[in-house]
Formats: structure tokens, sequence, C-alpha cells
């Protein structure tokens, strides 16, 4: 009789465990675990669990982008491709994201096209690449979504056949940096955001209006600076710099695309240029959204490397006219924000509300190279953790992007 019971207890022990259904979750329970993800990166491992999450992800969507506790996420890293010659062993040749909050590189993979060249910025989310024939592809690696948007520049022929002494020219370095107006819905009619660019060579800067009615190319400022190192959209205005700090400010509400009917943009000088050349110098709307400000990044005497950063608050910017500009008031802390610099649409979060995001810092990538967190308060460089070899394999720098809801 023992030895029977003790057949009956083997015998339980060997029983397979019952899996849950998490397929059958109602969704109204999935919405309340959806509600509770502060991160983004959660949504991106939430969503791939199975199709029916995935598609509670897609449902809600919208709602939850207009959510003050979803207005803000912290930007992640996307980092180049590995050329086969430089893998050293890493299957993960493609590229990858960068979780700053959690350290580490997501065992996720961007749903983008296979683009080995330099992407051309970021901005809410999207990516973009200029392609051969100088048309730019915007794309989401979140949702996979892609469009195709004409050439930047307005002879585009010159750039795709240029003469001998262009030889080294190489197409993907034609945009520096694009920037959307607000969340980009090219699925919607009515396409009411704009899209900036800094192009050509002389770095300047166009924009388009995707819904507009009034023609549908790229209008070009006529302005006599050029050189433009960042464009920020703020307040209804597109906001530009320049490496002599010279901000100017180019109203696209009356503006429309290259078109007769549509009236050209109001360009305005909103801070003076200085005498001083500065090779990096960015624009970044506050958390709260209510400051500008300018940053300055101090390259090295001696080294290929940043040697700090300047910021400064400009004031004033409503009573700007052809007499009056706005004022530059340097600032030496950022309180519990976080700046995001690069070749992205720059960024700045309330780290207060994200775990692992350091306050009063910038995170900034120059190259592969130098990317680093820049402390305000003690002036001392962090490179970021775990990912610093694979970074020195690359051969195109990374880029922060901010999540988006899939």
């Amino acid at each position: 009789m023992a030895n029977q019971n003790k057949k009956v207890l083997v015998s339980r022990r060997r029983l397979p465990p019952s899996s849950p259904d998490w397929a059958s979750l109602p969704w109204g329970i999935l919405d309340i675990i959806l509600d509770h993800l502060i991160q983004l990166d959660d949504y991106l491992h939430f969503s791939a669990v199975c199709r029916t999450w995935l598609s509670a992800a897609l449902d809600g969507k919208y709602r939850r982008l207009g959510e003050s506790i979803h207005k803000q996420s912290v930007p992640m890293l996307l980092t180049p491709p590995l050329p086969p010659t430089k893998a050293a062993g890493d299957h993960h040749l493609g590229r990858r994201l960068y979780s700053l909050t959690r350290g580490k590189l997501l065992n996720w993979e961007p749903k983008m096209p296979s683009y080995s060249q330099r992407l051309c910025g970021s901005s809410y989310g999207w990516l973009g690449a200029v392609n051969e024939d100088m048309t730019i592809t915007f794309f989401n690696p979140f949702s996979g979504t892609s469009v195709q948007l004409p050439p930047a520049h307005p002879r585009p022929c010159e750039i795709i056949h240029p003469d001998p002494s262009w030889r080294n020219y190489s197409f993907d370095k034609e945009v520096l940096k694009f920037v959307f107006s607000s969340y980009p819905n090219f699925a919607s009619v009515k396409r009411d955001f704009v899209i900036g660019a800094i192009f050509g060579s002389y770095h300047d800067f166009a924009y388009i209006k995707p819904g507009s009615n009034v023609g549908s190319g790229w209008t070009y400022i006529g302005c006599c600076r050029r050189g433009f190192t960042d464009a920020v959209y703020h307040l209804g205005k597109f906001y530009l710099v320049d490496n002599y700090c010279c901000v100017i400010s180019v109203d696209v509400s009356s503006g429309g695309s290259s078109s007769n009917e549509a009236k050209p943009p109001q360009v305005q000088v909103v801070v003076p240029p200085t005498d001083s050349y500065t090779r990096r110098v960015y624009l970044v709307v506050s958390s709260t959204g209510g400051d500008l400000l300018l940053v300055q990044a101090l390259p090295h005497p001696t080294r290929w490397q940043t040697a700090g950063f300047k910021i400064f608050k400009l004031l004033g910017l409503d009573s700007v006219d052809n007499q009056i500009f706005a004022e530059l008031v340097e600032i030496n802390n950022l309180g519990n924000d976080a700046l995001f610099l690069g070749d992205n649409h720059s960024l700045c979060v309330s780290a207060s509300n994200f775990h692992g995001c350091r306050p009063n810092c910038i995170h900034y990538v120059r190259d592969c190279q130098d990317t680093n967190v820049y402390n305000l308060e003690d002036r001392s460089f962090t490179p970021l953790k775990g990912i610093k070899t694979r970074l020195r394999r690359a051969g195109h720098p990374p880029i922060w992007i901010m999540p988006t809801l899939l």
C-alpha cells in the first residue's frame, strides 16, 4: 500500500503545470495593464506576447497618446548596424535599441528597411533616410509604417550626377536633420503637421506640409543666414540656430508649399549672431514646454571629444520685433530635466518621472567614440553602460529616438 501511494505521488510530480491562456484575457484587464506601463519599452515587450496583446496595444494607441502619463518617455538609443567584418561573434548585426533606464540593449529588432547608411535624424519616434535618388523615406521602426517624400534639395539632379570633384560626396549626408512639428499621422486625411529639414552642403532650411492643398513640394526660406546646426518647432514656429548662435524664427502658419498661391513664410532674427564660431549648437524645448534653450557643445582643445556644454535660456520671445531681440541668459542647472542631443530632434524630459534617467545631465551623441552623459553639477563624463564596445565597432553614430506606442 505504501509503495502504491509512493507511485501516485511521483506521478503527480510529473504532471505538467497548467499554462495560463494569456491570449484569452479580457480586453478590460489588458487596458488596465497598459495604463500602468510607464516605460514605452515595456509596451514593446507587451505587444510581443501574442496577437491579441498586440491588437490591444494598437486599439488604444491614440487614446493613450493624449493622456498626460504618456506625453513623455525616455528616449532610446538606436545603434547602427555592425559591418560583418567587425561583428566579432555578435549575431545581432542589425540596428538595436538601447534602453537607458534598463542600461542594456533590448532583444527587440526594429521594424525598418535594411538601411546600412547614415540616418538623417529622428523626430516623434520616426526616422529618416536619404535614398540614392535624393528622395527621403520616413519610417516608424515601432510600427513598420513608412512614407516617401520628394528631395529636399531644389536641384537634386546636380547632386545625383555631380562633377568629378564631388566624387567623395555621400548622398546620405544630404539632409543633416529633420524635425516634425507634431506627431505625424500620415494615415490621416488632414495631415496637419509640418516637416522641417536642414539640407545641402551649406545647411539651408526648407519645410513641407504633407497635407497642404497648395502644392506638394518644399518651401525654401529666403534668409541671409545659412549653416544651420539645429531646428526645433516651438509655439507655432520653427526656430533655427547656426554656428554663430544666431537664432531665427520661421512662421509657417501663413506660408505653404511651393506655389504662387502660398504666402511666403515670415522669417525673423530672434538672436543676432555672435563673433565666435561654435561647431555644434542645439535648440531644445524644456520639459514643461515653456522655455526655449540654446546649448553650445564645447570642443576639447587638444583631443577630438567634447569638453563641456554651455546652456542659455531665451527670454523675451513674445516681444521680438525688428528692433528688439530675445536675450540669452546662461543657466548652470537644469533641475530635474535631462537633455538628449545628437542628430535627433533635440529632446528634454523630466528625469524625476523615470527610474534610471539622470537629472541635470546632458545625454549626447557626437560620434561612435564620443557618446556620453555629461553631469552639469560636477562636470563629469560617464559612458553609457554596456554599449561602448558595440559603438566602437560601428560605422555610423547612434541616434536618440523617442519610442512611440506602436
